[in-house]
């Protein structure tokens, strides 16, 4: 998204405004933060894995699935991208909880040809958002 609006005039729009939380962002920005947000999460999770990824869903400037790897600590196991992917099997169910507003990211594939059926159950779905991203 460009912004046209120097950065001082922003973070003065963002200090100075009289709203609060995403509806501060949103009236700054002139986007849903929450949709930006989501966008930003599968990111982490799709960045660089594919020509296919749609350009929303990468980040020119980092490669971390590159970066991670190569950081290290002392007494710390072998440095992977940190970020836990889950895969999917046919038949398997998978169960566990997202908090509000966090993301939790799963890889699945289907090949050429066949259907394939995902099935998301939450007992408070309001405010659950479902993101696919194709990457082959």
């Amino acid at each position: 998204m460009p912004i046209t609006s120097p950065d001082g005039d922003i973070w003065f729009r963002l200090a100075n405004s009289t709203t609060v939380g995403f509806a501060n962002l949103q009236q700054v920005f002139g986007v849903d933060a929450s949709v930006a947000v989501s966008d930003w999460s599968a990111t982490h999770a799709v960045d660089d894995l594919s020509a296919l990824v749609n350009q929303q869903f990468t980040q020119k400037s980092w490669n971390f699935h590159s970066i991670y790897p190569a950081l290290t600590c002392t007494g710390c196991a072998p440095a992977t991208y940190p970020l836990p992917v889950q895969d999917l099997v046919a038949g398997v169910p998978k169960t566990g909880t997202i908090l509000s507003g966090g993301a939790t990211h799963f890889r699945l594939a289907v090949p050429a040809g066949v259907t394939g059926t995902l099935t998301v159950t939450s007992p408070s779905p309001a405010g659950l958002k479902l993101l696919v991203v194709k990457t082959k």
